[in-house]
Formats: C-alpha cells, sequence, structure tokens
C-alpha cells in the first residue's frame, strides 16, 4: 500500500483502486492497514494509504465521514465504500463486481 502525497495525483485514480482513509494513530487503522497489505496481493489492485488529517479535500471529494474507510474507485469516481474492518473478507467479490460492471 502506498501513501498518497498529493491529493492532484493521478495515480491513485487510474482503473480500479482502493483508497484506505485512515487517522495515524488509530489501532483499528492500523490493524485494516496491515490486512489490507496482505489482501493487496491476493485482489490484483492498487492499495493507497490516505491520512484524513492531511487531505481534507479528498475526504469531502469522496464524502468519507468515518474511518476507517475503504473507497473503491474506478478512473477515479467512487463506486464503493467499506466503513470499518468487520467486512474484510468480502473484499475479492466487491473487486470482481466492480471489475464486471461497465
Amino acid at each position: 500500500m502506498v501513501d498518497i502525497v498529493k491529493s492532484d495525483s493521478k495515480e491513485f485514480r487510474k482503473g480500479i483502486t482502493a483508497v484506505n482513509f485512515y487517522v495515524e494513530d488509530s489501532e483499528v487503522c492500523k490493524e485494516l492497514k496491515s490486512q489490507l497489505e496482505k489482501t493487496e496481493k491476493e485482489v490484483g489492485i492498487k492499495f493507497y494509504g490516505c491520512d484524513i488529517n492531511k487531505f481534507k479535500e479528498l475526504v469531502n471529494e469522496y464524502e468519507i465521514d468515518a474511518y476507517p474507510t475503504l473507497a473503491f474507485l474506478k478512473d477515479g469516481k467512487l463506486v464503493h465504500k467499506m466503513i470499518g474492518i468487520k467486512k474484510i473478507e468480502t473484499i475479492p467479490d466487491v473487486i470482481k463486481e466492480i471489475k464486471g460492471s461497465k
């Protein structure tokens, strides 16, 4: 997982990606990040991290109102949101659904 360093970066807006919106000092967020780093290799899409305290404009753009939130993007457009870590095992199914949509 690569952290977003500029809010206007185009890299995380290309193709199908997932952005993990997190708070640096949250134990839940740290646990999710660890799980996502393992999952990223399995599912074949790129995961990005976004500290909500550093990139308020992205938080507003993707209407993030809780953390951690995993936002799935397709060419920069939000197509699915997953809040918390309870449904992490469903990520492969979510990605299959996104890949199948036009």
